[in-house]
């Protein structure tokens, strides 16, 4: 413990003095956004790393990957024209905390340009922490873990310095998620108490910076149902969940689905569902899966078998609005029950890949937001760039009109 609590010191002398404030130069910005309401997460800017092999826990430097998309000021100021009032800024945490000193030093000046940027298009920011299940040593089990083997020290130290970041930055317009999806079961008692330690640590550092809890099981809606959740009166705090319900639609062709392969072969599979053809769906998939000369003859038949069980399901269901707004119900019903306004309730993840039909993945994706809107919660789109991505290619960078509309914003509102 008195470990764990000189190390904090040296963290909160290096970025919580008035002299330190000066230094990030954020000066006396002003302006105030008031309550999130629509978002866009821009992803991979401070993710896709380069780590060193196994056993070493480093990374080169500088850590992330110099070819990875990035936003540029334009791109920031087209999101604001277009009606989005915040960008949420997934972090992998692993550098901030694996690097030390100057390079250290270094990443968090480079995250309050990101936040300066932001700031100068009149656009709030929520910094999302999300652990790179990818990684060697700094993944998101590894900083749950409180054991001697594990890193959770080393993760709340990382959540004290970003806390203070964004107390000094601008209270009113940074909110700061303290974990990002997290691999536990919904109503682990694990969870529970790693997310309490992290929320006092954070109070001790700004009792008024804005704090997103959020639920087991990857955050999605039966872990945010399973929350009791601490601090339900306190103005400040949010409390998120993921949707990207069903998978079957929202994350078809989905290559990093790796431990359920059959994604990365679906394509076209319509939304709602009573609008396409199950046979014709399945028979495309199938047809894809047996012309991947990649896999084995044993492998290709489990694939086939779990494609084919999962389209049936889906055909079945027949999945619609009427399917979306049962799991925003279920929200409402936990909300109510726990006394927490809608405006608290943050739907910080929601999309679907390029691998759908465009009028298909437009009308997803405004179901999605609706059921959002009509209940009171404000939303993030996953995300800017990518395959799930907002523009209609990264390099143009223009935005996706049809997907504006299906946000229910754009230029011309």
């Amino acid at each position: 413990m008195a470990h764990f609590l000189s190390r904090r010191g040296a963290l909160l002398a290096a970025f919580g003095s008035a002299a330190g404030m000066a230094a990030f130069g954020f000066g006396s910005f002003a302006a105030d956004a008031g309550s999130f309401r629509r978002g866009v997460s821009i992803w991979p800017w401070f993710g896709l790393t380069r780590e060193y092999p196994a056993p070493s826990r480093d990374y080169a430097w500088p850590p992330f990957q110099p070819d990875r998309t990035q936003p540029t000021a334009a791109d920031l100021v087209r999101l604001r024209a277009s009606h989005f009032d915040f960008i949420r800024i997934p972090l992998d945490a692993g550098p901030f905390i694996a690097l030390r000193g100057q390079q250290r030093a270094e990443l968090f000046a480079q995250l309050e340009q990101a936040m300066k940027l932001a700031f100068a298009a009149d656009l709030a920011v929520i910094l999302n922490p999300q652990p790179n299940e990818a990684a060697l040593f700094w993944n998101a089990r590894q900083f749950i873990d409180d054991g001697r083997d594990g890193s959770f020290g080393d993760y709340r130290e990382f959540i004290v310095a970003l806390v203070g970041l964004a107390k000094r930055a601008a209270p009113r317009l940074v909110a700061v998620e303290l974990f990002n999806e997290p691999p536990t079961t919904c109503a682990s008692p694990e969870w529970m108490a790693r997310q309490a330690t992290l929320l006092r640590d954070a109070r001790g550092v700004a009792p008024d910076v804005k704090l997103i809890l959020t639920g087991g099981c990857g955050g999605m809606v039966a872990g945010l149902e399973a929350l009791d959740p601490p601090e339900a009166k306190d103005p400040h705090v949010l409390y998120n969940f993921h949707f990207y319900e069903p998978y079957v639609f929202s994350h078809q062709g989905a290559v990093w689905m790796t431990e359920e392969p059959m994604y990365r072969y679906l394509r076209d599979v319509p939304w709602p569902a009573s609008s396409g053809d199950e046979r014709a769906t399945r028979d495309a998939a199938v047809a894809r899966i047996g012309s991947d000369a990649r896999l084995k003859p044993a492998e290709r038949d489990g694939i086939v078998a779990a494609t084919e069980h999962a389209l049936a399901q889906y055909f079945a269901g027949d999945p619609g609005p009427a399917y979306i707004r049962s799991f925003f119900a279920k929200i409402v019903g936990w909300r109510e029950k726990h006394g927490v306004e809608a405006r608290r309730v943050l739907l910080g993840e929601f999309g679907a890949t390029k691998f759908s039909a465009a009028p298909d993945r437009a009308r997803y994706l405004r179901d999605v937001r609706m059921a959002a809107e009509e209940n009171g919660f404000p939303w993030a789109f996953w995300n800017l760039f990518d395959v799930m991505g907002l523009t209609v290619d990264d390099h143009g960078r223009a935005l996706d009109p049809e997907l504006l509309a299906a946000l229910g914003i754009g230029p011309e509102r």
